[in-house]
């Protein structure tokens, strides 16, 4: 056995939850064997085309999750779409905060969608409270 595994174990018999990151996985202790399970997604909310609605960010939340979400855009690599329309309340895409309520945009091109994907797929090496240079540039030629 592991340190590591010894070091779970220390967590107790039963069940045991871990949240990544971005709370997106959890991995639960079952009748003594370990599953890994995505979480269940919330309750489909049918919204009507080019209809905005708000999201409330909670603790775990980032924008990638948020974007993931079905009733968002069900789709992780939208996120630079969310970053788009709040950029008044978010300084840098990697940082924010639970409370923060976002708009979101139904109205969008197809190349807005396609370039919010290829900005989330390209945009490299980041730094935690500094806006990065792709981000501004993904902005400046997506208003």
């Amino acid at each position: 056995m592991t340190s590591f595994e010894r070091s779970i174990k220390l967590l107790g018999v039963g069940i045991l939850a871990s949240v990544m990151s971005t709370g997106c996985i959890l991995a639960k202790k079952v009748g003594g064997e370990e599953e890994a399970a995505v979480a269940p997604e919330e309750e489909e909310t049918v919204i009507a085309e080019n209809e905005n609605d708000m999201y409330t960010v909670v603790t775990g939340d980032c924008l990638w999750c948020i974007s993931a979400k079905s009733r968002i855009y069900g789709d992780p690599y939208k996120w630079p779409l969310i970053y788009r329309t709040n950029l008044s309340q978010i300084g840098d895409a990697d940082l924010i905060y639970p409370g923060q309520e976002f708009e979101i945009d139904r109205n969008l091109t197809p190349e807005l969608l396609t370039n919010a994907t290829e900005h989330a797929r390209t945009r490299g090496a980041w730094t935690l409270g500094t806006p990065e240079t792709s981000d501004i540039v993904y902005i400046a030629e997506n208003p």
